[in-house]
């Protein structure tokens, strides 16, 4: 089964922010999160970023129980989830 889900999280401020994304129960094993960053509607760049659900949490990016992705938004940009 696959679910897509999109978020917009934009950097009004003056200096870079970072988020976390917690993804809970998801509904397989490995979780993909990919993102675009563009500032002011501009084209933006993609990056991915894979967990696997069933892997140990000190192989994971953030050890932590479920997968929990960092995000980073520079001033102005905004970054799309899906």
């Amino acid at each position: 089964t696959r679910l897509w889900a999109r978020v917009a999280l934009r950097n009004d401020g003056k200096a870079p922010r970072q988020a976390l994304l917690e993804v809970q129960n998801p509904f397989g094993r490995l979780v993909v999160l990919t993102a675009t960053r563009g500032e002011d509607g501009a084209p933006g760049t993609f990056a991915e970023a894979r967990i696997d659900g069933a892997a140990p949490f000190t192989a994971r990016p953030i050890p932590y129980h479920y997968p929990l992705f960092s995000v980073e938004a520079e001033p102005g940009a905004t970054v799309e989830l899906y």
